[in-house]
């Protein structure tokens, strides 16, 4: 598993890492391999987990800490013999070179048009009553169930990444604590997907001025002949 650590630091480092699922991940990592990794679930999550917390940001990394004393001294033991500082450089150096040869493919992956994770679905009728909407794509339901969750402070103080439901929450998912990388399987139960040929039809996009041939032909042979003295008589 470890040759997709890189790919997936990459992963993460385009996604919302506050609504991003370890399944989101994984869907991701599949669709850049060009591989079904469905049989290596487990592993992929753990490994999922692992680049979460090494790509934590300062202020996450200090939380993370904070729960996981015997992680940090492990951590600056290596920096003291150096081996942290040895590894940091060439990261760096790959994820440069790495980025112009997968650019096009991260762009891809980005692409909310060809994203299947951005189509609408059909929300239970406790979820449609919570959110106050009857369609929504996953992100958008994650979005909005964290706006809450940030909104009222359920978030465990010893562990950001775990959820304490108050009552509202309890009616939808039924339980009382929810851990974020775990919030997308209990959805999975709560949301329906569409048949294409019932999906909202994406907006057109605004029309380019027409070309010379798409002009009439009276139009587009004004553009390339000059008036003779008969037309301007």
């Amino acid at each position: 598993m470890e040759e997709y650590e890189t790919d997936i630091k990459q992963i993460l480092g385009t996604v919302d890492r506050q609504t991003v699922s370890a399944k989101q991940v994984r869907q991701l990592l599949e669709e850049r391999r060009k591989v079904d990794l469905s049989a290596h679930k487990k592993d992929l999550n753990a490994l999922i987990l692992k680049c979460f917390d090494e790509t934590a940001a300062p202020s996450e990394k200090e939380s993370l800490e904070k729960q996981a004393p015997a992680r940090k001294t492990k951590g600056k033991r290596a920096t003291e013999n150096g081996t942290e500082e040895g590894k940091k450089p060439a990261k760096r150096t790959r994820k440069r070179k790495e980025d112009g040869e997968e650019g096009g493919k991260r762009k891809r992956n980005q692409d909310p048009a060809n994203n299947p994770l951005n189509k609408p679905m059909k929300l239970s009728p406790k979820l449609a009553e919570f959110l106050g909407l009857e369609q929504l794509s996953r992100p958008q339901t994650v979005k909005k169930l964290w706006e809450y969750i940030k909104a009222h402070d359920l978030q465990d103080p010893n562990d950001k990444r775990t959820i304490l439901c108050d009552d509202k929450l309890k009616s939808v998912f039924e339980v009382d604590t929810l851990h974020m990388f775990t919030m997308n399987k209990y959805l999975t139960n709560l949301m329906t997907k569409i048949p294409d040929d019932q999906l909202p039809k994406p907006q057109p996009k605004n029309e380019e001025p027409a070309a010379p041939n798409d002009l009439p032909k009276q139009e587009e042979k004004e553009l390339v002949e000059p008036p003779t003295a008969e037309s301007t008589a």
